[in-house]
């Protein structure tokens, strides 16, 4: 294995192998016929002590073998990996990097090695990290990564320090059917990269269970991550969600669940969509950055779905949307955020919202107005397009100057349908402020049994445009300020 007695390092000889320094300088590694240098690792040699750093480079692949046994000689103790790291446990037999002191793999009793890890119960951060340089590339099947995290200097300034497990700085990670636990990762610095994984370039995670500390992902602006069934438990910090990808580009998210967590929602980036897309309810708990559907892609959204839009972030639609709940099972728009910009529909046809309840929408700033020429908040805008509505509700959108749907040369068809605020505002209200239903410049609607409640006007179409109705009578207006139905007010036959 080595061209050295791997177990000198200045201890007695007690038959350890130690992983230290340049793995390509003191250790010998077998060429295969692909020129590939390779080291392999197998159980029958448990415990390998990792040294404080030890290095894996370019060129040089590191394989583990099922069963392998990895524990730390210093808390600082670190593998850099600049060349490949495969790590090839199976779900019998997984591999452990973990503390010198965790017997519940097995009671090594290393004498010989630093005092402290001779004695004592295992303590998170008995251990440091794995480190990817650019280049590098890590695989990871049924490993257990338990007792790191140590903070790690990442520079000369005061506060250059971080604590990760598995810190990517622009290689390629892929972690399948592993689990962190038992980490010292928390929040001692203010540079807010600590987490159980810090990915600086291109990330995989699928099958994993993470539990208990401050965070478990963080993916740096553009970086590439993909998360898929895994689970997040237990991480208990105020404000901090367990994974942070919200300035990366996110290639899956899928299946991922959340328990019992400070925070059992986290931000995405913005999705877009440029070819046919449905959103499920695997996206219940995360919050975009905004939704953009190109033209030509349609987006099929399925029952039961809730879409979170953070702050100042649209679901805008330049394709095609089919919104299709179920009587029992209503799609929600901004269900849980108290402020939504909402749905804007630009130079789209084909539209649909069916049993779609739509929150708290109407929130942009005044630079985002879709139609500039039409300064109105609204949940819902539509330029140059086609919607038709039955069997959903607008309510509680921003107000004064607030509209439920704003229209410019589109064409709308709404059919039994909920326009309005559940509660009036408190005082003080004036009366010139317009809190309305659906304002329209050009184009169509048609309103079929539908329902106002709380405004003064439940139709604006004085800047022009054709309204028709059927099945709408003074019943339909609930609690309208001054009776005042439409302008202009000739709308409504009654």
């Amino acid at each position: 294995m080595c061209n050295q007695d791997c177990s000198s390092r200045g201890f007695d000889n007690n038959s350890y192998y130690f992983l230290s320094n340049n793995l390509a300088q003191d250790y010998i590694f077998s060429t295969t016929s692909t020129s590939d240098k390779i080291l392999i690792l197998s159980k029958e040699h448990n415990p390998y002590i990792l040294d404080s750093r030890v290095i894996l480079p370019a060129g040089y692949t590191l394989q583990i073998g099922s069963g392998v046994v990895i524990v730390g000689e210093w808390d600082d103790s670190y593998l850099q990996v600049e060349g490949n790291l495969e790590i090839n446990g199976t779900v019998d037999d997984p591999v452990y990097f973990t503390s010198a002191r965790d017997k519940t793999v097995q009671d090594w009793y290393l004498s010989g090695l630093p005092s402290r890890l001779e004695v004592g119960e295992a303590t998170p951060g008995d251990w440091g990290l794995i480190i990817v340089k650019p280049g590098g590339t890590m695989q990871a099947d049924y490993t257990n990564f338990f007792y790191g995290g140590q903070t790690y200097r990442t520079g000369s300034c005061f506060s250059c320090f971080t604590e990760n497990v598995i810190r990517n700085e622009g290689g390629h990670v892929i972690l399948n059917n592993s689990n962190f636990d038992k980490l010292f990762v928390k929040d001692d610095y203010n540079n807010g990269t600590d987490s159980y994984i810090l990915n600086g370039g291109n990330l995989e995670v699928n099958n994993s269970n993470f539990n208990n500390g401050y965070r478990a992902i963080l993916s740096n602006k553009d970086t590439h991550v993909s998360v898929s069934n895994n689970k997040f438990s237990n991480f208990s910090f105020d404000s901090v969600s367990p994974v942070n990808v919200q300035d990366a580009i996110l290639d899956k998210w899928e299946n991922n669940v959340f328990e019992n967590n400070k925070i059992n929602n986290i931000s995405l980036p913005t999705l877009n969509i440029s070819e046919d897309y449905t959103l499920t309810t695997d996206y219940n708990d995360v919050y975009f950055n905004g939704i953009n559907v190109s033209a030509g892609a349609i987006m099929t959204i399925m029952p039961g779905v809730n879409i979170n839009l953070n702050e100042n972030t649209w679901l805008k639609v330049e394709g095609s949307l089919q919104a299709i709940g179920t009587e029992n099972n209503h799609i929600s728009i901004c269900p849980n955020q108290p402020k939504c910009s909402g749905l804007w529909f630009s130079n789209s046809q084909n539209n649909i919202l069916s049993y779609v309840d739509i929150r708290n929408g109407g929130y942009h700033s005044n630079h985002t107005y879709p139609y500039l020429y039409l300064n109105y908040y609204s949940s819902l805008w539509l330029v140059n397009s086609q919607l038709a509505i039955n069997n959903s509700s607008i309510m509680d959108s921003r107000r004064p100057s607030g509209f439920g749907i704003c229209g410019v040369n589109s064409d709308l068809d709404i059919i039994n349908s909920e326009f309005g605020w559940s509660a009036d505002y408190p005082p003080p209200k004036y009366s010139n402020w317009i809190d309305g239903g659906i304002k329209i410049n050009g184009g169509s609607l048609h309103l079929d049994n539908d329902t106002f409640l709380m405004m003064n006007y439940a139709v604006d179409a004085s800047q022009g445009g054709e309204v028709t109705s059927e099945n709408m009578s003074s019943t339909n207006f609930i609690d309208m300020y001054d009776v005042k139905y439409s302008l202009p007010n000739n709308i409504f036959s009654f």
